[in-house]
C-alpha cells in the first residue's frame, strides 16, 4: 500500500472510532436524562404519597379524639343529666359530619376546656368532614 492510502484508510478508521464514541456518549446522555426525570418523577410521588400518609395520621387521631370526646360527654350526660352534655356531644357530631363549621382552635383539648356552664361560641373556619377533607387533600 502506498503512504496516501495508509493515511487515508488510518483517518477512516479514526473517523469510525468518533462515530462509535460519540454514538455511545449520545446513547449515554439520553440514558442519564431518562434517569433523572424517572427519579423527578418518582420523587414527586413519594412526596404526595407522604403527605397523603401524614394527612391521613391527623384525621385518624382526630377521628379518635372526637370518639373519646363523644363517649365522655355520653357517660357524662347519663351520670349528670345535664343536657349541655348532650348538646356538646351533638355538636361534636355535627363537627365531624360537616353539618356545623370546624373551629377555628379545634385542637387535642377543645372540648375539654369548654366550661359546660359557660359555653362560648366556636369560631368558624370550615364545614368539612374528615373525610371530605381526606379527598379535598387528594384532588390537588
Amino acid at each position: 500500500m502506498d503512504l496516501n492510502a495508509k493515511i487515508l484508510n488510518d483517518q477512516q478508521m479514526l473517523g469510525r472510532i468518533y462515530a462509535v464514541v460519540l454514538g455511545i456518549l449520545a446513547v449515554s446522555l439520553v440514558f442519564t436524562l431518562f434517569s433523572f426525570v424517572s427519579m423527578t418523577n418518582a420523587t414527586t410521588e413519594i412526596i404526595k404519597v407522604n403527605d397523603n400518609r401524614e394527612r391521613s395520621n391527623q384525621l385518624a387521631l382526630e377521628l379518635r379524639l372526637s370518639s373519646n370526646d363523644l363517649t365522655r360527654m355520653a357517660q357524662s350526660y347519663v351520670m349528670t343529666g345535664n343536657k349541655e352534655y348532650l348538646k356538646q356531644y351533638n355538636q361534636v357530631l355535627d363537627i365531624r359530619n360537616g353539618k356545623l363549621p370546624r373551629p377555628v382552635d379545634y385542637y387535642q383539648e377543645y372540648w375539654q376546656l369548654m366550661d359546660i356552664n359557660n359555653p362560648v361560641a366556636p369560631r368558624e373556619k370550615t364545614y368539612l368532614t374528615l373525610w371530605r377533607k381526606l379527598n379535598h387533600k387528594h384532588s390537588h
